[in-house]
This record gives structure tokens, C-alpha cells and sequence, in this order.
């Protein structure tokens, strides 16, 4: 009879080590994760070891924080002086909000692309061909503030801009 009960406790212990582990998080540089509890959003975890309620709390996703980068390859645009114009675009961005990221803007790189190409016409459409070097650096800066006001929401925060025309 206590050989059973020995056993029995053995097994339960064994169980209880089982669940627990499961709660456990670790968080790599350059990560977080989002917990949600019973499906609705509850916190947000940084680097490190975590523990969540296994059953209660679950880790809905977790975000790379590192630099991303968005391009768009060969746009065609017409210049002020109704010339063919070829450009490439990319865009490089950090995630400063983990839960509007993930909550709130869907598909972000094809939102960039489509507010950049609109953005990136009526800039084109000021200018005439030749002056397009000289002009280059303003109309990054102008279209890296329209994404940063368009964008706002969905928690990212452009670092830079590269235009290059394509020959």
C-alpha cells in the first residue's frame, strides 16, 4: 500500500513538473512576445525567462524588434516634363509598439508600398527630370514623414529612406 502511495506521488510530482515547464518563456534578444490571456491581450514580454499560467495564458506571437526592410523594385513614375522615370524604393523600419503592430495594421509592407508609390507620384509630378538629383533627398524626407503620419497606428517608426533612380 505505500509503495502505491509512493508511486503515486511520484507520478503526480512528474505531472506538476510537466505543466509547469510549459509556462516557461524565454525571450531572445531582439524579441518580444505578446501574452494573452483567455484569447484577450494582457501584456507584453521583454528579454528574459518568463513564466506564464499554462491553460490561462498563452504566448500569441512573438515580434523580431530588429531593423525590417520594405522595397518596391522598378516603379515607373512620369516626371513633371511627362518623361519615364524608373526608380527603386526601400524602406527600413523598427517596431516601437509590439501590440499595435500585431493588433492593429494587417499586411504593413503592402500598406508602405501603396502610401509610398502615392506619395512618391506627387513628388515626382512636381519635379522635371534633370533636377531629380538634386531634389532626391527632399522627397525621401517628404515621403518618410506621409508614411510616419499614415503609419502612425500601426506601432513602427521609419529610420531611413533610400530612393535610387534605375536606369
Amino acid at each position: 500500500m505505500e509503495e502505491i502511495d509512493v508511486y503515486l506521488l511520484l507520478g503526480l510530482m512528474m505531472i506538476i513538473m510537466i505543466v509547469l515547464s510549459t509556462g516557461l518563456q524565454i525571450i531572445r534578444e531582439g524579441e518580444q512576445a505578446i501574452v494573452e490571456k483567455l484569447g484577450a491581450y494582457d501584456r507584453v514580454l521583454n528579454v528574459g525567462l518568463h513564466f506564464i499560467l499554462p491553460f490561462v495564458e498563452r504566448v500569441a506571437v512573438k515580434i523580431d524588434n530588429t531593423e525590417k526592410v520594405t522595397s518596391i523594385k522598378d516603379a515607373k513614375l512620369i516626371t513633371k516634363d511627362d518623361k519615364e522615370l524608373k526608380l527603386e524604393y526601400k524602406g527600413y523600419y523598427l517596431v516601437t509598439d509590439v501590440k499595435l503592430f500585431h493588433y492593429g495594421v494587417k499586411d504593413i509592407d503592402n500598406i508602405i508600398s501603396k502610401i509610398f508609390l502615392d506619395s512618391l507620384k506627387k513628388e515626382v509630378l512636381k519635379i522635371n527630370y534633370e533636377d531629380l538629383g538634386t531634389e532626391l533627398i527632399e522627397i525621401e524626407t517628404n515621403i518618410k514623414e506621409a508614411l510616419e503620419d499614415s503609419i502612425s497606428s500601426g506601432g513602427i517608426k521609419f529610420s531611413r529612406i533610400v530612393i535610387e533612380k534605375k536606369i
